[in-house]
C-alpha cells in the first residue's frame, strides 16, 4: 500500500514530459522529503487551513456570543430580582455571571476568534492572489516563498492566540514576553529602514 501511494504521488507530480501532471482538483499528498510546488502547497495546506479556520470561526463566534448573552441576561435577571424585592437570589445570579465571564476568559474565545478571523482574511487574500496568477507566475520562487511564509505566519498567529499567555508563562513569563516585544520592535525597525 505504501508503494502504491508513492507511485500515485509520483504520477500526480510529474507527467511523461516532466511537467506537473496533476489538475487542481486532484488530491495531493506530501511525502515530507521532496520539493513541493506552490500548487501542491496551496491545495494541501492553504485550502485545509481555510476550511479549518472557517469551522473554528463559527464555533468560536457562537461560544463568545453565547457567553456574552448569558452575562447580559444574568445582569438583567439580577436587576429584575432587585426590583421585585427577591434580593436573596442576586448573589447566585451574579456568581453564575462571574463563572461565565471567567470561563470565557480562561478559554480565550475572543483572542482566538480575532486571530482566526485575521488569519482567514489573510488566507482568502492569498487565494485571490493565487487564482489571479498564471501557472508560470505561481512557480516563481519569490511567490512560493511568500505563499508559504504568509500561510505559516497565519498558522502560528492562531496557535499563539490559542495558547495565550500560558505559553509565555511556561517559558519564563514576563522575561519571555519582554523578549518577544523587543524582538518584534527590532523587526519593525528593520522593516522601516
Amino acid at each position: 500500500a505504501e508503494g502504491d501511494d508513492a507511485a500515485e504521488v509520483a504520477s500526480l507530480m510529474t507527467a511523461e514530459d516532466g511537467s506537473a501532471g496533476y489538475q487542481l482538483g486532484d488530491v495531493l499528498t506530501d511525502d515530507g522529503l521532496s520539493l513541493i510546488t506552490a500548487e501542491a502547497y496551496f491545495e494541501s495546506r492553504v485550502k485545509m487551513l481555510m476550511a479549518k479556520y472557517e469551522r473554528d470561526s463559527l464555533t468560536l463566534a457562537w461560544q463568545q456570543d453565547s457567553g456574552d448573552l448569558t452575562i447580559f441576561l444574568c445582569g438583567m435577571v439580577a436587576s429584575m430580582l432587585g426590583a421585585f424585592k427577591t434580593s436573596s437570589w442576586i448573589p447566585v445570579i451574579l456568581g453564575f455571571s462571574s463563572l461565565t465571564a471567567g470561563f470565557l476568559s480562561y478559554k480565550g474565545c475572543k483572542a482566538h476568534l480575532v486571530a482566526t478571523n485575521a488569519a482567514l482574511t489573510e488566507l482568502v487574500n492569498l487565494e485571490v492572489q493565487y487564482t489571479a496568477l498564471s501557472n508560470m507566475d505561481r512557480r516563481v520562487p519569490h511567490f512560493k516563498r511568500m505563499l508559504i511564509s504568509k500561510t505559516e505566519q497565519c498558522a502560528v498567529a492562531v496557535t499563539l492566540a490559542w495558547a495565550g499567555n500560558a505559553a509565555l508563562a511556561g517559558s519564563g513569563g514576563e522575561d519571555a514576553h519582554d523578549e518577544m516585544e523587543s524582538s518584534s520592535q527590532e523587526t519593525k525597525e528593520r522593516g522601516k529602514s
